[in-house]
């Protein structure tokens, strides 16, 4: 657990970088050292022989360049190689069709090395291919990679069954993860009462949500209900037809929906301060209770 929690931690330092920086190289190798015939090399060659076999590691295996590769030479002191999880590179760089991929993706999305070939990322890509989703397409969308690396495969599943329930077809799945990258992290219960609630109350299409699925990373209860109610209030009343749109009342602070919908009505229609309070202090305690 700390090993994969240190990975993680140098994974974010060579993120913020433009190529991996020299103190980067310490933490590398005490995490994720080189390989065993890397380490047998070394054992037998001089101390300059081992600096260029870890400098070459560097760079063949881990995005460094030759010159930042080199620099890290010194950092790597006293440090002793052990084996390096080869099969980990090997798979993924199987799965992109190049190193050149595989680099580019440690450089872009760096923290999926920290998860289970076996236990998360195999079972999921062979989900994913279950619901037709061609390998290209599993790595290439951000959202994709990660439904791919952190959920747990039988909610993918689930996830998956579900919004294809809804008449979400692949295309509309991929644009909904691309534009919220932690729709799969939400629970299911709630993405589902999400998705009735603006198909059946709203009167979105169902593809509408898939093009436009910020809202189900909203709480449902103290933002989605609430807010649309009190829209909903206004427009019946002849108020509200150009602003009835989510990215405009659903989107904003509370401090500005307050202000824009509810303290400019105040003098015509006081009923909506407390309407939206009830309609907020009812849901936050309903949903505790569910």
């Amino acid at each position: 657990m700390k090993r994969q929690l240190y990975f993680f931690l140098f994974c974010k330092t060579v993120h913020a970088t433009r190529s991996p920086c020299p103190h980067d190289a310490a933490l590398l190798f005490v995490v994720l050292p080189y390989s065993a015939s890397a380490t047998a090399v070394a054992a037998a060659a001089s101390t300059i022989g081992k600096h260029m076999s870890m400098a070459q590691y560097l760079v063949d295996s881990c995005g460094f360049d030759q010159e930042n590769a080199t620099k890290a030479l010194k950092l790597l002191k006293g440090i002793q190689s052990r084996q390096q999880p080869d099969s980990v590179l090997a798979f993924l760089e199987n799965l992109l069709g190049s190193k050149d991929a595989l680099v580019k993706l440690f450089k872009s999305d760096h923290w999926f090395l920290g998860y289970s070939i076996k236990k998360k990322i195999q079972p999921n890509l062979e989900l994913l291919r279950e619901f037709e989703w061609s390998t290209w397409e599993c790595h290439r969308h951000r959202g994709c990679s990660i439904a791919l690396f952190v959920v747990h495969p039988k909610k993918f599943k689930m996830l998956m069954e579900m919004f294809r329930s809804f008449e979400w077809s692949e295309g509309d799945c991929v644009a909904a993860f691309q534009k919220s990258p932690n729709l799969p992290a939400r629970s299911l219960k709630t993405l589902q009462r999400s998705m009735e609630f603006l198909i059946n109350e709203v009167g979105f299409a169902s593809s509408y949500v898939a093009t436009r699925p910020v809202p189900l990373q909203m709480s449902f209860e103290r933002r989605l209900i609430p807010r649309h109610r009190i829209l909903a209030a206004l427009k019946s009343r002849g108020h509200c037809e150009s602003d009835y749109k989510v990215a405009t009342y659903m989107r904003v602070s509370e401090t500005k929906f307050v202000e824009k919908y509810i303290i400019v009505y105040k003098d015509r229609y006081p009923d909506l301060s407390e309407l939206y309070a009830t309609l907020k202090h009812t849901n936050a305690s309903d949903s505790v209770f569910q």
